[in-house]
C-alpha cells in the first residue's frame, strides 16, 4: 500500500484534491492483484463449486421427500 500522503498546511483545495486523487489511483494499482486473485479464485472456481453442492444436498432432499 502506497503511504498516506503529507498534505502541507496551508495548501489549497486543488492541490489536496489532486493529492488525494493521485493516492487514490495508487491504492487502486496498488490492490489490482489482490482484486484480480479474488475475482478469479473465488468468483471463477469456489462460488460455483458452492452453488453445486448446494444445489445437489436441497434437490436430493425434495427428491427423497417426494419418493
Amino acid at each position: 500500500m502506497p503511504p498516506t500522503p503529507v498534505i502541507p498546511p496551508g495548501a489549497d483545495a486543488a492541490t489536496v484534491k489532486t493529492i488525494l486523487e493521485n493516492y487514490k489511483a495508487l491504492q487502486q494499482i496498488a490492490m489490482e492483484p489482490y482484486t484480480a486473485f479474488f475475482e478469479m479464485i473465488v468468483v471463477k472456481v469456489l462460488l460455483p463449486i458452492f452453488a453445486s453442492i448446494l444445489g445437489y444436498i436441497f434437490g436430493s432432499r425434495s427428491d427423497s421427500k417426494e419418493g
